[in-house]
């Protein structure tokens, strides 16, 4: 491949080179030329004549869309030519780096290659409290928060490739980590949640909206606000009584946009909190359809900010357009931005046909209402337990939502697979399947997620055992078979990619390993106590306990590589607690059994009666349930 592109670009093409990416594509023997033109709409056109291959742009990120995902069709489909235009003019992606998994600047390097790939502009940075303040100390304190330095390293990295990156920030709830600390006593309404009206709190917020405005060169913030639903009904009501929150809200919002705009910048916040105030139905539902929104009061809130609606569970593009059309009460359309999701938090595996599943209702509403900016998020709720990878699936069918008319998996698979090596999508995409086990419904609409309940239960506690018992019961299926096929299935997945994703493969081998040995483990363990056999249960020490120990220790260390190549050191203690809890447990079990083998006694807690954990229609069908209601019942 020869070029006939800027220096930039050619720069940007041997970063490609450097991780590794599109090996293959750069070996054709075409030449490059880039054709950009001056437009405000995102307009692409990819053309190959013989071994010229023309891309004409109007945006700079466009360019390496262009290379990297539409020509590999041309090749595939030999076709002369692909046009691409949307109506969506903001595409971007929200990266979270606050649930411990603080990417390196490296690992954003390599990061923003896909994006760019794929045709993202915006980069929003979501860091509740991992970057530096002036000022405050304690906020990001031993959390591997980002310098100056490294927050302008990013900003250059995007640039080159078209990217702008905003601040996308929390200046009311989600505070948890920066409130834990004693020095931030006065300015805590409870543990997660600043208190409003105090002014410890706004020398704080304002020092935060400052240090955004000088490590950033974007002229925008964002501002969270997402998810108060204690404000104004802790300490605030100890200290000022009652006051209702739509004007609490309201006085409280108004505080943070004037600081942001006395720091030169747009704010925009997250929308739920408003739009559930204003709902005079007083439904608990989040992002009710059926709202009806206080006219009244919508006039009273500020209209010089963006308001970001955020909604990942709902498959039905009618619900989504009535839910857009009530945030138009309140905003105008320039002011309205829709947020959808990569089903990668909470969990050990991915959720790829719920996050598909939404994404396309999503977008197809946004489309048919003529919104004009949108955005990917990629929550690590629960510390994080997978990589940002897992979320290019869901990338790659976002920008396709935008980008085509026509969203053709085939086409996706193509255009992933010769960025990041053959057979990527396949294993990536299978990864699903941990949780979308045998008799679920089809793309795991409901989110369930077993296996990380599986992996993290403890085998003498057994909380989960009841539902992997209903689950026998009702499909006459063992999980532990079913991963134990699944494990193989994996296995035998030839992935090109010799590099990360190769060890990737090998940790999620491991933890179908680990299911298929531990999925009904706890249920035979409390049979055989209560039946006193203990035959049984040296046959469960031999051939599950201890080979359970082994894969635990495999798994525990292939994940520890990967984080290290992706993020800062802190934050992986609180995954690796987790498996040498898991660990030592095992061993406690094996302790416990052989005591019982010698004394006739012990093992007291097989004994107790298994209760369903939450009542649901489906046995394993069950979702959002965090580490701590996973592996222990006691105050942890």
């Amino acid at each position: 491949m020869r070029f006939q592109i800027s220096q930039q670009q050619k720069e940007v093409i041997d970063l490609f080179k450097k991780y590794k990416l599109a090996t293959n594509l750069f070996e054709q023997d075409v030449l490059v030329v880039a054709n950009k033109i001056e437009s405000t709409d995102n307009l692409l056109e990819v053309q190959l004549d013989k071994h010229r291959l023309t891309i004409t742009y109007s945006k700079e990120v466009l360019f390496y869309r262009g290379l990297l995902t539409l020509f590999p069709r041309i090749l595939q489909k030999d076709t002369a030519t692909i046009t691409e235009k949307t109506s969506i003019d903001e595409v971007s992606i929200s990266l979270d780096f606050s649930r411990n998994a603080v990417m390196t600047t490296e690992g954003i390097e390599e990061y923003l290659l896909y994006l760019a790939a794929t045709g993202i502009n915006t980069l929003y940075l979501y860091t509740e409290d991992t970057y530096e303040v002036k000022g405050e100390p304690y906020f990001g304190y031993l959390r591997g928060r980002y310098s100056v330095e490294e927050i302008q390293k990013i900003v250059f990295l995007a640039n080159r490739l078209g990217i702008e990156v905003v601040p996308a920030i929390q200046t009311l709830a989600h505070l948890t980590q920066f409130l834990r600390w004693p020095d931030s006593d006065k300015m805590r309404e409870d543990h997660h949640t600043l208190l409003i009206d105090e002014e410890r709190s706004y020398e704080a917020i304002e020092r935060m909206i400052n240090a955004c405005s000088k490590m950033y060169q974007s002229k925008r913030i964002h501002l969270g606000m997402d998810e108060a639903y204690q404000a104004g009904l802790g300490r605030y009501f100890d200290l000022h009584g009652y006051t209702p929150r739509i004007e609490l809200i309201l006085r409280h919002l108004e505080k943070v946009i004037t600081l942001a705009e006395n720091a030169g910048l747009e704010p925009m916040i997250w929308s739920d909190f408003v739009y559930k105030v204003l709902d005079k139905t007083n439904t608990s539902r989040l992002y009710y359809p059926e709202a009806e929104i206080d006219l009244k009061y919508a006039e009273k809130y500020p209209k010089n900010l963006v308001y970001v609606h955020w909604d990942y569970g709902c498959e039905e593009v009618e619900q989504y357009q009535k839910v857009i059309k009530n945030h138009l009460k309140f905003c105008d359309k320039d002011k309205y931005m829709f947020a959808t999701g990569a089903h990668i938090f909470g969990k050990i595996a991915p959720n790829h046909g719920k996050s598909i599943n939404t994404i396309q209702a999503g977008l197809t509403a946004c489309k048919n209402l003529g919104v004009k900016r949108s955005m990917l998020t990629t929550w690590g709720d629960d510390g994080q337990e997978i990589e940002h990878l897992h979320a290019l699936i869901s990338l790659y069918h976002y920008c396709e939502a935008i980008y085509s008319e026509v969203i053709a998996p085939e086409e996706i698979i193509v255009s992933m697979d010769q960025l990041m090596g053959e057979n990527t999508y396949a294993f990536l995409y299978q990864l699903t399947y941990f949780d979308e086990v045998y008799g679920m419904l089809k793309d795991n609409p409901m989110m369930g997620n077993i296996s990380k309940s599986i992996l993290w239960q403890d085998p003498l506690l057994g909380i989960y055992d009841a539902h992997i018992t209903l689950y026998q019961e009702t499909f006459q299926h063992s999980l532990g078979s079913y991963y134990e096929r699944f494990a193989q299935k994996i296995t035998t997945i030839k992935i090109e990619n010799k590099g990360i994703l190769q060890i990737i493969k090998e940790r999620y081998v491991c933890l179908a390993q680990i299911l298929a040995l531990k999925a009904e483990l706890g249920i035979e363990l409390q049979n055989a106590r209560k039946s006193e056999n203990k035959e049984l249960l040296v046959l469960a020490q031999k051939n599950k306990i201890n080979p359970l120990i082994d894969w635990y220790t495999k798994m525990q260390a292939l994940h520890e590589s990967i984080w290290h190549y992706y993020y800062k050191a802190n934050g992986w203690e609180v995954l690796e607690r987790r498996y040498a809890t898991s660990i030592s447990r095992l061993k406690t079990t094996n302790k416990k059994i052989n005591y019982y083998l010698k004394e006739d006694k012990g093992l007291e807690e097989l004994l107790e009666e298994k209760l369903l954990f939450c009542q649901v229609e489906h046995p394993v069908d069950f979702s959002g349930f965090n580490y701590r209601d996973t592996a222990s019942s006691g105050y942890n």
